[in-house]
């Protein structure tokens, strides 16, 4: 079996045990959408000096009180040994160790989940650890061990801590959605209730930043498929999840926005609170305000979004 379809069967495995079923596949776009990327990439100009020093402190008690006001948040499973994150799992210490869920878990608040300041490329990143009750049967759910965080986030932070936070609250819901490509989808969305409540200029960077990444992984895939450059099942299956779940969050956030004077804004967070709740599904929400990657491949919608275009 080649590398590309033993990570491929890999992944499927470990996403059947976080209840994703769909979305395992990489996607395809038209030559038509490149030729459109290629003529919006020179508009995506970041404007670091936006991005000003801030304390964590405050960070956090801005997401903990925004996450607070806007959800009813639920406690979360978390590893209680830091001791235990990133042993495979045939080193467990012991099968009597590994036999008591107890042993290994406890459950939380999502912010007292431990804060990593790391050098990593992305902004954050929600950790959770593989770890087995014993050695044939694995939990079935994936406990977490901390968030992290770059060194560099500054007020970026703002956005990206309740990012995270919102994975904690997804991702312990288990069927929270069928397919993989929709995960980040509400940690997105929820970027953009932070800038109307914050009505700071940051959002504009972030906007940028999600959209110039999501076309670099939409160039990475054309190369793979035209055969200029193999990349990985790994790296091809992330750039799908990136690349849909950008473009849904995008255009349900296009929906909310308008509709703020209107009861169909606070009905979506009601929905939304009901997915948090294991009530519904991502899906079911896509379907409700009829977002779907076609719908949200809308052109117009990105260029709303890019201030240095005509």
């Amino acid at each position: 079996m080649d590398k590309y379809k033993e990570d491929k069967l890999l992944f499927k495995l470990i996403s059947n045990s976080s209840g994703y079923t769909e979305g395992l596949e990489p996607l395809k776009f038209s030559d038509d959408w490149y030729k459109v990327l290629d003529e919006l990439y020179p508009y995506l100009k970041v404007d670091e000096q936006i991005n000003k020093r801030a304390d964590f402190s405050n960070i956090y008690c801005y997401t903990r009180e925004f996450m607070n006001e806007t959800f009813k948040l639920h406690p979360i499973v978390a590893l209680k040994s830091p001791k235990l994150n990133n042993r495979p799992r045939r080193n467990a210490e012991s099968k009597e160790a590994l036999s008591s869920l107890s042993v290994l878990t406890r459950k939380i608040d999502a912010f007292r989940l431990p804060i990593r300041m790391c050098n990593i490329r992305n902004y954050g990143e929600t950790v959770q650890e593989i770890v087995s009750l014993n050695y044939n049967s694995p939990l079935p759910y994936h406990p977490y061990s901390h968030i992290k965080l770059s060194r560099d986030i500054n007020e970026y932070g703002f956005y990206f801590y309740p990012h995270e936070i919102m994975h904690t609250q997804l991702e312990s819901v288990p069927g929270y959605t069928k397919s993989y490509l929709n995960s980040e989808l509400l940690s997105i969305f929820l970027e953009g209730l932070v800038y109307l409540n914050r009505q700071d200029d940051i959002y504009q960077n972030i906007r940028l930043l999600r959209i110039k990444s999501m076309i670099i992984q939409m160039v990475r895939i054309y190369k793979n498929d035209m055969g200029k450059k193999p990349y990985s099942y790994i790296k091809m299956i992330k750039g799908s999840l990136y690349i849909e779940s950008t473009l849904k969050a995008f255009k349900l956030f296009d929906i909310y926005e308008k509709c703020l004077e209107r009861n169909i804004a606070k009905e979506m967070i009601n929905d939304i609170q009901r997915i948090l709740d294991g009530e519904n599904t991502i899906e079911e929400l896509l379907d409700k305000y009829e977002v779907n990657l076609e719908a949200s491949t809308d052109i117009k919608t990105l260029k709303r979004y890019l201030p240095n275009i005509n």
